[in-house]
């Protein structure tokens, strides 16, 4: 959960086998997209919000997606309330005889009963918020001469508890019931130095870099953070200062990304003892069918659990995906996929990859340029325009004959021609069914029968 400058160091020459993650092989995808290309029925549900996935015949859904791609689907009430509260997680993994962390609640107040925990457990402590999420209200480093001005900085209106900080490279293992679907390694936030340029300089150079890339550019490093400034003061720096040769300065302490850190992908190199471990974590978990798991892997994702230490930190609900799919090192992996893919299999429906001998009419809406490109894709498969059977000023249908070709190719490769919708009837012996696929919504929406589209 935390680093000293030196393990930063050493943690990244443990990395260097995994190569710069290249953008096109970025999983550019989202929950509606998948679901409909493996047969599942959409229906958009309201106007922003949430999108509706169904079928009639199964009772693992409805799926509801919302905000950000994330999904809770076959999962209760009851399951999202423990995930969000660290000390209902943390009694269901020590009930299961899992290896987590014992915790005391902590206020303004809370000095001495602080004081008498870490005499039992240890210095230095964490303290974090119940229900806190993406490293925020997160307060390291806390030890007997910081602790009295830790507390006076507390927000008098979250609820917050206490660890034993535990140091080591973190984790985030995305994992079902039955198997480990993406782990990946969190490195902190860090900068270092050439003998030239500030901190801050430093800081603003690796900021133009996240922005290039989908997952981090909205999650710039904060010149003016309190955790920002808390962390360089442990280090005796300011924004001002300049780092020597190679010399590496933390800007936090624990591996967010939200917190100016970026991901390894780690998945194919996970130690079996690792899997099982993530698995019985998700199966302890009432109603919770799948989870990103946070953990401290004392020597790394590749050493059995006998040869370390591990200790889990935190169950999240239901953890972003995209430090797997977006990593900045190592092969990405659709985690949206295989969580689609896995709720079919639970609820015995056959997913749906390719179709045979398949007829579809596609109705392409938007600029000229976007419909030209829209040709230029459906060329590979031998439409050059001649079965156009219906022209407007902003659109075209056509009429296209496909043999054995995946259908979700299909959607992908039309999707990324920009035009603004796309309509899909697809025909053969057994359905007739219709998508609509738009920029806004980032996926496809299943359309009533006899729904008529308008460019």
């Amino acid at each position: 959960m935390n680093y000293e400058n030196e393990d930063i160091s050493l943690l990244m020459s443990k990395l260097t086998k995994y190569r710069e993650t290249d953008s096109e092989e970025f999983v550019h995808t989202s929950y509606l997209k998948e679901a409909v290309m493996y047969g599942l029925m959409v229906e958009k549900s309201s106007r922003r919000r949430s999108v509706l996935a169904t079928d009639p015949n199964s009772p693992w859904f409805p799926i509801v997606m919302g905000w950000a791609n994330q999904l809770s689907i076959g999962t209760s009430g009851v399951a999202r309330n423990i995930s969000n509260d660290k000390t209902l997680t943390a009694k269901l993994l020590l009930d299961a005889d899992l290896p987590v962390l014992k915790h005391v609640h902590v206020d303004k107040n809370a000095y001495a009963s602080i004081v008498q925990f870490a005499k039992v457990e240890g210095w230095p402590l964490v303290i974090k918020p119940v229900d806190g999420m993406g490293g925020g209200g997160v307060v390291s480093n806390v030890n007997i001469d910081n602790l009295e001005g830790v507390l006076g900085r507390l927000d008098d209106n979250v609820n917050y508890i206490a660890q034993k900080q535990v140091f080591g490279p973190e984790y985030r293992v995305y994992a079902t019931k039955k198997k480990v679907i993406a782990a990946s390694c969190r490195v902190p936030g860090h900068v270092i130095g050439d003998r030239e340029k500030t901190v801050e300089e430093l800081i603003v150079a690796k900021n133009a870099q996240r922005k290039n890339h989908p997952h981090l550019k909205n999650r710039l490093i904060d010149l003016g953070s309190e955790d920002l400034a808390f962390a360089l003061e442990t280090q005796s720096k300011s924004l001002e200062s300049v780092p020597q040769e190679n010399e590496v300065v933390r800007l936090a302490f624990a591996g967010n990304i939200s917190a100016g850190g970026h991901s390894v992908a780690v998945t194919e190199d996970l130690h079996k003892d690792i899997a099982s471990l993530a698995v019985e974590v998700i199966r302890a978990m009432p109603d919770r069918p799948y989870a990103g798991i946070d953990m401290i892997l004392g020597k790394g994702h590749e050493c059995s659990l006998t040869d370390q230490d591990v200790t889990i930190l935190e169950v999240n609900n239901p953890g972003r995906q995209q430090g797997h799919m977006f990593p900045s090192y190592g092969k990405p992996v659709n985690v949206v996929k295989e969580i689609i893919l896995d709720a079919m299999s639970a609820s015995c429906i056959t997913p749906l990859n390719y179709m045979a001998y398949i007829d579809v009419i596609i109705s392409l809406y938007g600029r000229e340029e976007s419909i030209k490109k829209a040709y230029s894709v459906l060329s590979k498969w031998g439409v050059d325009g001649s079965e156009v059977l219906i022209k407007g000023k902003k659109s075209e249908t056509v009429l296209v004959s496909l043999k054995v070709i995946s259908f979700e190719r299909v959607i992908r490769e039309l999707s990324l021609a920009g035009l603004s919708s796309i309509v899909i009837s697809r025909r053969d012996a057994l359905t007739e069914e219709r998508y609509r696929f738009t920029r806004i919504l980032g996926g496809l929406v299943r359309l009533p029968k006899g729904f008529l589209p308008k460019g």
